[in-house]
């Protein structure tokens, strides 16, 4: 890899706002998902499965901030396109 170059461009290329509403469909989807995805834990809580409650909680935390980051991204993307 030592003298490899690249050429860049100086400028990266605009994202087709075809992209950005795709992206933003793909979010409200996974937004949907998050938010009607109630039984597992329920089943878990009726069934005193505690350990199994905390794994499945955590786990939807980490999902829930990999969502909020990709929300950031999505406004910062509508915000250099205008």
């Amino acid at each position: 890899m030592q003298g490899m170059k690249l050429n860049l461009p100086a400028q990266p290329e605009a994202i087709p706002s075809s992209m950005i509403d795709l992206f933003a469909q793909s979010l409200r989807v996974r937004l949907e998902v998050v938010v009607l995805d109630a039984e597992i834990p329920l089943e878990h809580l009726r069934h005193h499965r505690h350990k199994q409650l905390k794994n499945y909680l955590q786990a939807h935390l980490t999902e829930v901030q990999y969502l909020f980051n990709n929300f950031e991204l999505l406004e910062s993307l509508r915000v250099k396109k205008e």
